[in-house]
């Protein structure tokens, strides 16, 4: 389902009576002395946009009011009269915008008071911290009230339980002997690795929260994708969950790196490895919608899942025969370094020796980053100046024609795909008046692999590491470095940095925040679950355990009741989408919990 709104930012009304159906929308209308004096606007952050025409002489037109407006009064020979900028406008309200006849300044009048746009939310919020309050709360309030009566313990789904020992135990064997006539019998338990709880909330918290945004994102900003550089929530989820499948991914080939052999034959895994990104590559076609085949979308999110998944899986393989030896060697030399150590809790305990074995890996990925980089800072799109990646449309960056919108990034997409089999509503649609272009196009999936191999690389943190702490600090060293080197690339500017962050075209400094940011998330979800174990992970971790199940549902059934509906109030509110958007997600997650219930999963 399309987050994006129907409208530009700056919309001509037909009349100032016309309802435009839409949030974050304000509606002004110009007065001036003179006939021919016109309206011109830039919004603050459409970046070295040209002057949009807005209105003429007493004329109405619709402002999106998320940004700031530069306003700016021309008269009939293009002269400019006067200029107004940071022009705040709230959803909603009614502006008078004046020429002042004399002293030629403009002045801007309230006429009618807008909403607080930001309400709905904050009761949502309220609502849910209150919810959880109480859930966390509620045994501790019960023994306080009635005691241990009857010796009943009372418990919270959201609080690991003591007694729960079903993840601990695989099972409990009985064995009897004889010593001097006596029958004595002993219990054993035959432990198995728990599974990583964590890992499953996080999961289930980036699919919770990509469900939002895709019925709408309660159509708030920041649950809608960046219109081009810079980040918002809605931006994080898809690559967490690139990162998350780079963490299983590990977890899942941990057996092939320990028991590898020489002679061993790889067909199996290869097969796997081949099985498992071809129907994820099927699973996003069938998602976009073939009824029209010549206009059917060849990239998309399951798909990029599906390429980066086998260029990091296939870099393991390649890779095997030169980093099994090291792992062995590398490990083998860090179990007696500490053991000769008298503090095992040291954070240098094991550093660095048993990583670099995966360094053959590195080259591979490297050089296919570097290629990215290259292709992206040095390439040469036609009619485009070389390194362009700025938005085209109306923005003046570097000076590009208006079809310039991403530069290399879109001519190597029209030209391996075509312009037919592309995404055609893009983010910059509204701010840039941008063409055609696709956030999952074919020079940006060579970056999402880097992304999927540092989930990779994390998950082979847990592996290799035993240690709660070790595991802890080296996520958070990793996630703060990560961070701070998306913060240099990008020159901590939203726009003037060598490389902006900018999810429509997967860049490095994105690559490395999105990263960054996930691996503290996902070190804060390892503290509570499996180390305090403070929290079970539900209810999102019922969706994160059957992720692919609900992501396919969610699509298919974007269009029918209950998951969505259609809204005839006008205007359209953020209350209207928060409750069309919590009763779709809510449905979800009651169906991910049955699945739960019954031991249903679905696994590719």
């Amino acid at each position: 389902m399309s987050t994006e709104s129907e409208y530009p930012a700056i919309y001509g009304m037909e009349n100032c009576d016309e309802i435009v159906n839409d949030v974050d929308r304000a509606t002004i209308q110009f007065f001036s002395w003179n006939n021919g004096h016109s309206l011109y606007a830039i919004n603050d952050n459409c970046y070295q946009c040209e002057k949009t025409y807005v209105a003429s002489n007493s004329s109405c037109t619709s402002l999106y009011t998320v940004y700031k407006w530069a306003l700016y009064v021309f008269d009939s020979d293009n002269n400019e009269i006067d200029r107004l900028d940071h022009n705040t406008f709230g959803e909603q309200g009614f502006y008078h915008i004046n020429l002042e006849p004399g002293s030629n300044k403009i002045k801007v009048d309230e006429i009618t008071k807008p909403i607080n746009s930001m309400y709905p939310f904050w009761v949502l919020m309220s609502l849910i911290v209150t919810v959880t309050i109480v859930a966390f709360s509620y045994p501790f309030i019960m023994k306080l009230i009635y005691g241990s009566v009857d010796d009943k313990e009372v418990t919270s789904p959201l609080i690991e339980h003591s007694s729960d020992t079903s993840n601990a135990r695989e099972e409990d064997k009985m064995y009897s002997y004889t010593d001097q006539g006596k029958n004595i019998s002993i219990s054993v338990s035959k432990p198995v690795k728990e599974r990583l709880k964590s890992l499953d909330a996080f999961r289930g918290l980036s699919l919770t929260v990509m469900i939002i945004v895709n019925y709408g994102g309660f159509s708030y900003w920041f649950l809608q994708h960046a219109p081009w550089n810079g980040l918002t929530f809605a931006d994080l989820l898809f690559p967490w969950f690139m990162l998350i499948m780079g963490i299983s991914t590990s977890i899942s080939f941990k057996s092939l790196i320990e028991n590898y052999t020489s002679d061993q034959n790889l067909n199996s895994w290869w097969y796997k490895v081949i099985r498992r990104s071809i129907i994820l590559f099927s699973l996003g076609l069938f998602l976009a919608d073939g009824y029209n085949y010549k206009g059917w979308r060849i990239p998309g999110v399951l798909q990029y899942f599906a390429w980066s998944y086998f260029v990091t899986c296939s870099t393991v393989l390649l890779c095997i025969k030169f980093t099994a030896p090291r792992y062995k060697y590398f490990k083998q030399y860090d179990t007696g370094n500490n053991n000769n150590n008298n503090n095992s809790q040291s954070i240098l305990a094991g550093l660095p020796r048993i990583m670099l074995s995966y360094s053959y890996e590195w080259v591979i990925q490297f050089s296919i980053l570097l290629i990215y980089l290259c292709i992206c800072l040095l390439a040469k799109a036609p009619n485009c100046p070389r390194g362009y990646n700025g938005p085209g449309g109306i923005s003046h960056y570097k000076d590009a024609a208006n079809d310039c919108t991403g530069g290399i990034h879109k001519y190597i997409d029209y030209k391996l795909l075509g312009y037919s089999m592309i995404y055609h509503s893009p983010t910059c649609r509204n701010m840039y008046d941008c063409v055609a272009y696709d956030p999952e196009g074919v020079l940006g999936s060579f970056s999402a692999c880097t992304l999927t191999y540092i989930g990779l690389m994390a998950g082979r943190i847990i592996s290799n590491f035993t240690d709660h702490r070790q595991r802890m600090i080296r996520f958070a060293i990793w996630g703060c470095f990560l961070s701070l080197l998306s913060g240099i690339l990008c020159g901590f500017s939203q726009n003037d940095g060598l490389i902006p962050i900018n999810k429509n075209l997967w860049s490095t400094s994105f690559i490395f925040v999105t990263s960054g940011t996930g691996l503290l998330v996902f070190c804060l979800f390892y503290y509570l679950i499996d180390v305090k174990k403070y929290w079970t992970g539900a209810p999102v971790s019922y969706l994160g355990m059957n992720s692919i199940l609900i992501y396919v549902g969610h699509e298919l059934l974007a269009q029918y009741m209950p998951f969505s509906y259609k809204i005839y109030e006008q205007p359209l509110t953020h209350t209207h989408k928060i409750q069309q958007n919590m009763l779709g997600i809510s449905c979800w997650i009651l169906i991910a919990f049955y699945f739960y219930k019954i031991k249903f999963f679905v696994n590719i």
